[in-house]
């Protein structure tokens, strides 16, 4: 026996040895219940009938241990091999039950388990009791693992061990995949289709304190290990399609377990187990990409399509095939986009460096994000980085890189990507537009650019900043400079148009003309750097809102209600009213900061400015007392909504709807007003739109003021009930005046 082995079979073997699984190994997994091992399972019984019935070949690979001798009789001690060989001989057992050739499967005794004792008990009972099994073999309406365990011999207690409930589910496996199979028994007893290289290591010089060592191999492979494996067989396959380059078929497993290795061991904090969901991950997100960019219909919602994307754990290559997500082109932009990274990371000298690696976050964000934590946007960045990269196998421009990924990070970030078909667009976009990787900005200042996937009016905006870009230099650092606010990222087209800026008029500008249009660009930007942060609003919100509401009604609408806007949100926020949709509203914020001293933007003088502002209001319709009155904004609860019917009562909502508890707005007014003239007042909220909220009790009185729609004339007056004495009013000043005289 050579160093390659000895070519054998199952047969062959435990006619020459009896074969024993040692106590150190671990239980018999390939029947447990499990996606992954459910995979493995039914590929490797596949593998086996295909070259059973074909006679082909099937080979098992090495399976080694070391030979004793016991009692004069030769006993193996597989090292390596224990699930193979179970399984071998639960395929040998069957077919010797079917065809009723009983002695042969006493042969089968030789085979035992020393990992627990109902093991080993089991599969002596099983081989004993053949005959008695052979109506359950050949019953095609019977489960083999019911009729076992329906058995007078079989110990209920033997359901507890792993081993046997596995053993159980492949039998079950194996008559559903081999019942049909003509000759089975003889096939494999005088067959050499299915085999392995046995190696003895004894024969090899191995000593028992390496056979110890090398056991640690009898766990069983991670998610991502099997995922590899799977991986590689189709790198190979695509290679010999003509799908993939030869060259990068042949270094691909190479690389992916060596230097591409470093960039993930930097996120893991040396943890095996993060290493490996890192890396799956990677793959993952990657490989969805490129199912998106094959879509031919898109779908808003596609709840198995999503599920799949969503999962965390057990990655099967074959789901990726199923879904379309995997071939010679995805191959080429993992191997030329983990390439490119690798090398950067290599060159990189310290962490500093690394964070610098433009596009790396990105790659990044995706690999650390499992499941639906990976977001639409994360995802469409990745794609960005693996489409500009693949497209030029691996080389990498760092000022056209630069000019792509901050383009396409401003229209992600900026556009509404809710659902799968944003999502699908977007990607579809971007792989459309990868002829122009090196050239963007010339496209986007280009009147023949035209394409969709992102919001109209972000796409819009990076065209005009385009143009300014290639045109001017010191126009260019002014919008480099603009994005980077960390509460606009990128959107800054209102701006542009408070410095009056368009698509049709910039081109026409001469070079003086736009040099004073920078200049007012850089005055606004100066106060929205000082007005905002982050998170929103640098100063106080209530006091900016009332500023801004005495110029118009500004407020955006959420859902049935209007907002006074908040920091953070999607529909509500003040960046959502800097929007190109939103510019007549817009323009009310413009003047509140045509109003600020631009030579002194300290927080204290703003807040100056604003007051006021606010005071020299003269509003007179219903934004009067948001505007005069401090305490009403403030219960209009997080979101800042007041709902207003189409009758016009107006109602201060505390929650997202009008389903909770709610304040009548000019009642309110009175309420507060009446506090501040020192009088005592007691206020009744109420549920929803049509509840009634009112004023019940002024300085311990009853006395009740509503806001409500006359029966007569369907006016809105207000109506006071005191002393059962009931009196109507049309407004606030009225109300007042009257309950101060009782």
């Amino acid at each position: 026996m050579d160093n390659l082995g000895k070519e054998m079979t199952f047969w062959s073997l435990i006619n020459e040895y009896s074969i024993c699984i040692p106590i150190i190994q671990r239980d018999y997994v390939q029947g447990r219940n499990k996606d992954q091992v459910i995979d493995a399972r039914r590929n490797l019984l596949c593998e086996m009938r295909t070259a059973i019935e074909n006679d082909g070949s099937l080979d098992l690979n090495f399976i080694y241990g070391k030979v004793h001798d016991h009692d004069g009789k030769k006993v193996f001690i597989p090292l390596d091999g224990q699930q193979r060989l179970t399984t071998l001989f639960l395929l040998h057992w069957f077919s010797f039950a079917q065809a009723h050739d009983f002695s042969k499967a006493y042969v089968l005794q030789r085979f035992s388990y020393e990992t627990r004792t109902s093991s080993r008990k089991f599969i002596e009972q099983l081989v004993r009791n053949t005959e008695l099994l052979n109506h359950a073999v050949i019953d095609s309406e019977q489960k083999i693992s019911d009729q076992i365990r329906n058995e007078a011999w079989f110990w209920v207690e033997w359901s507890y061990d792993p081993t046997v409930e596995s053993m159980l589910l492949m039998l079950d496996e194996i008559k559903d995949r081999f019942s049909d199979v003509p000759d089975l028994s003889v096939r494999l007893e005088s067959g050499t289709n299915i085999s392995f290289r046995f190696l003895d290591m004894l024969d090899l010089g191995m000593e028992d304190s390496l056979y110890i060592k090398l056991n640690a191999r009898g766990r069983p492979l991670t998610d991502f290990e099997s995922f590899k494996a799977e991986l590689f067989k189709y790198v190979k396959h695509a290679a010999n399609l003509g799908l993939l380059d030869q060259t990068i078929a042949q270094n691909f497993a190479g690389k992916l377990d060596g230097k591409w290795t470093d960039m993930f061991w930097m996120w893991t904090k040396d943890n095996k187990e993060n290493f490996d969901k890192l890396y799956m991950n990677c793959f993952h997100w990657m490989l969805w990409n490129r199912w998106a960019e094959t879509q031919k219909q898109i779908e808003k919602s596609n709840y198995v399509i999503t599920s799949a994307m969503n999962r965390t754990a057990y990655y099967r290559l074959n789901s990726y095939k199923d879904h379309g997500a995997i071939d010679g082109k995805i191959l080429e932009d993992l191997y030329y986009t983990l390439e490119y990274f690798s090398l950067q990371v290599t060159a990189a000298n310290s962490s500093c460096s690394v964070s610098n690696i433009k596009g790396l976050k990105y790659l990044r964000k995706c690999s650390l994000a499992s499941g639906a934590a990976a977001t639409y946007e994360d995802r469409v960045m990745l794609s960005a980085i693996t489409t500009y990269i693949s497209k030029y196998k691996g080389v990498g421009d760092p000022k056209t890189l630069g000019d792509w990924l901050r383009v396409f990070g401003n229209l992600a970030r900026n556009s509404r990507l809710d659902g799968l078909d944003d999502y699908i667009r977007a990607v579809q976009t971007i792989a459309a537009l990868s002829n122009h990787c090196f050239d963007l900005l010339y496209y986007l200042a280009s009147p023949e650019c035209t394409f969709g996937g992102f919001l109209n009016e972000q796409i819009e905006e990076e065209r005009l900043k385009a143009k300014l870009i290639l045109r001017d230099c010191e126009w260019a650092d002014a919008i480099y400079t603009a994005e980077k606010h960390p509460y606009f990222t990128g959107q800054i087209a209102f701006l542009l148009n408070f410095a009056k800026l368009d698509m049709q008029n910039v081109d026409d500008l001469n070079d003086n003309e736009l040099k004073e249009r920078l200049k007012c660009f850089e005055s606004y930007k100066a106060k929205v750097d000082a007005l905002f942060n982050d998170k929103g609003l640098t100063v106080d919100a209530q006091f900016f809102s009332r500023a801004v509401l005495s110029k118009g009604d500004y407020l955006l609408a959420y859902r049935r209600c209007k907002s006074f806007l908040i920091g953070s949100h999607r529909d509500i926020s003040w960046k959502t009213l800097m929007r190109n949709s939103n510019s007549e509203k817009r323009e009310y914020f413009k003047e509140v900061l045509d109003e600020l001293d631009k030579h002194n933007l300290s927080t204290a003088n703003i807040q100056k400015c604003l007051k006021e502002i606010i005071e020299r209001s003269c509003v007179n319709d219903w934004r009067q007392y948001f505007v005069k009155m401090e305490g009403l904004l403030e219960k209009c609860g997080y979101y800042r909504l007041i709902y207003t019917s189409p009758e016009g009562r107006i109602l201060l909502v505390s929650c997202q709807t009008t389903a909770g508890y709610n304040i009548e707005y000019y009642t309110y007014v009175i309420h507060l007003k009446l506090l501040l003239q020192g009088r005592s007042s007691r206020y009744s909220p109420d549920r929803g739109q049509y509840g009634e909220m009112f004023i019940d009790q002024i300085d311990g009185k009853d006395i009740r003021v509503n806001y409500k729609q006359n029966e007569n004339d369907n006016l809105w007056k207000f109506q006071i009930d005191y002393n059962c004495n009931q009196r109507t009013e049309d407004s606030v000043k009225d109300v007042i005046k009257y309950i101060l005289q009782i």
